[in-house]
């Protein structure tokens, strides 16, 4: 018997920044057939059935066409070809037990499916230099494509023998935190959802004042937007060591509020639903500001917050929590 490996992917989008990567593996167990003197092939063995004569193409329903080469011509229509680029991943180990005991029994081509999904990177909704002069490309490139890249390849690598394998990415920050006592998963999976919603958080040329019912529900709740600037800033301060600092919603409360988690925690943990979110470990601002987090606080507050993303964040957020007035404006 002979096994063949097909692979294909596809990436699809399940919520804020929970991009599976579908990997489709089609195991296919092939008879092979032994190859008389001369080339032709032998008869089949017995027990194996001849393709109906209906099954086969016009051209080929014709006197003088071997059943082993009809055979042959219905398994090569059949068979999609595996892409080149997949030959790395055509291994024994993606064998199971289950196929391994087929194999041993023989028969005809058979095929199997098994559908793998794991996290993608995301990439961030503007050019990797768009946030310059105050996030630079440089930064941008170490952040995203080594740090945020590096908790994606660690989660991928702890699903393959997780039980939490299958969860959204919410779902699994929101089971693996375990009231406290975060499971091994928890810190890449919460460092994936936070990145990606900390990218999304910005926007060039962004910063300023919101507009609407975004500003009218800022004022609401914390007395007027300066109140609410200085609020979020002192809170990014008073965390010692790294960690983030959010605008969140407080689902009991049914108002804003300003938060700080230290090293990966997230938001979601508690039942809260984050609006904003600024990373404050070294690697987010070390690179432009050195020491410095009040200037690369500032700098978000006033120039790299994107107030269009806030507002679709809250616009979702009233779906889960009725604020009452004022309401957030229809896109």
């Amino acid at each position: 018997m002979a096994l063949r490996l097909d692979l294909a992917e596809w990436q699809v989008w399940s919520g804020p920044g929970s991009f599976f990567r579908f990997t489709v593996v089609f195991r296919r167990l092939e008879a092979e057939l032994p190859i008389r003197q001369g080339g032709a092939a032998a008869p089949p063995t017995a027990g194996m059935e001849e393709p109906h004569p209906h099954l086969l193409p016009p051209s080929r329903c014709r006197t003088g066409t071997t059943a082993a080469a009809r055979r042959d011509s219905v398994r090569k229509k059949a068979e999609p070809r595996a892409p080149e680029t997949w030959s790395k991943f055509q291994s024994s180990k993606l064998i199971s037990p289950s196929d391994q005991k087929i194999q041993r029994q023989g028969g005809l081509s058979r095929r199997f499916s098994k559908v793998v999904s794991y996290y993608g990177l995301t990439t961030p909704p503007y050019k990797l230099d768009a946030l310059e002069p105050y996030m630079s490309k440089r930064t941008v490139e170490l952040h995203w494509g080594k740090h945020h890249q590096d908790y994606v390849d660690g989660l991928n690598k702890q699903l393959a023998t997780s039980p939490l394998y299958g969860y959204t990415l919410e779902d699994l920050i929101k089971e693996a935190y375990n009231n406290g006592n975060p499971l091994p998963e928890y810190n890449n999976a919460a460092q994936v959802w936070n990145h990606h919603f900390f990218w999304e958080s910005m926007q060039p040329e962004g910063g300023g004042l919101p507009e609407g019912g975004v500003l009218q529900q800022i004022e609401k709740d914390f007395g007027s937007f300066t109140n609410f600037r200085e609020e979020f800033i002192r809170s990014a301060l008073q965390l010692l060591g790294s960690g983030w600092v959010w605008l969140v919603l407080k689902r009991n409360e049914r108002k804003l509020s300003v938060v700080h988690t230290r090293n990966a925690i997230s938001p979601l943990a508690f039942g809260d639903i984050p609006i904003i979110s600024l990373d404050l470990w070294e690697h987010a601002y070390y690179l432009e500001y050195k020491d410095d987090r009040l200037a690369y606080i500032t700098n978000f507050m006033d120039h790299l917050i994107s107030w269009d993303t806030v507002t679709l964040r809250m616009m979702r957020a009233e779906s889960f929590v009725n604020l009452g007035e004022p309401t957030i404006p229809e896109a």
